[in-house]
């Protein structure tokens, strides 16, 4: 009974939906697909990555951040990504540079405190993203 008590005083402190200030970035549906299966990938990747340093596997490291470097942006990847705003494709494209200097350092430098202020980094990149944009399907 406390616990109903506290969720409906809750309910009513918040609003049902608060506003969203972010830019709408159009995208059409294969678009969002893109965008969306390479946010997953960036999860999937952070994943491998912080693995690799539990257990200081560099290679690991390194072959998991350049998965998702700028070689990953070919083909009809890049021209669906040539499509979209250019201020969310240049943070997109800085994403890639930054997992690219990621698997660079990894196997030149093997330090896993400069691995994470790399990650720190890229997540960082990461959330001013989220923050600053959302998907709008056209």
């Amino acid at each position: 009974m406390k616990r109903i008590a506290i969720l409906i005083a809750g309910l009513m402190l918040f609003p049902a939906y608060a506003e969203d200030n972010r830019h709408p970035i159009e995208v059409t549906v294969p678009q969002q697909e893109m965008i969306l299966e390479e946010m997953r990938d960036y999860v999937a990747t952070l994943q491998e990555i912080t693995g690799g340093l539990a257990v200081s596997d560099f290679n690991k490291v390194a072959e998991a951040a350049a998965s998702m470097g700028r070689g990953r942006m070919t083909g009809e990847r890049m021209e669906m990504a040539r499509q979209l705003p250019e201020q969310f494709r240049m943070m997109g494209m800085s994403e890639h540079d930054e997992f690219d200097a990621i698997a660079r350092d990894a196997v030149d430098l093997q330090d896993k405190d400069h691995t994470l202020e790399q990650l720190s980094t890229a997540l960082a990149k990461c959330v001013a993203c989220h923050a600053a944009f959302r998907l709008q399907l056209k």
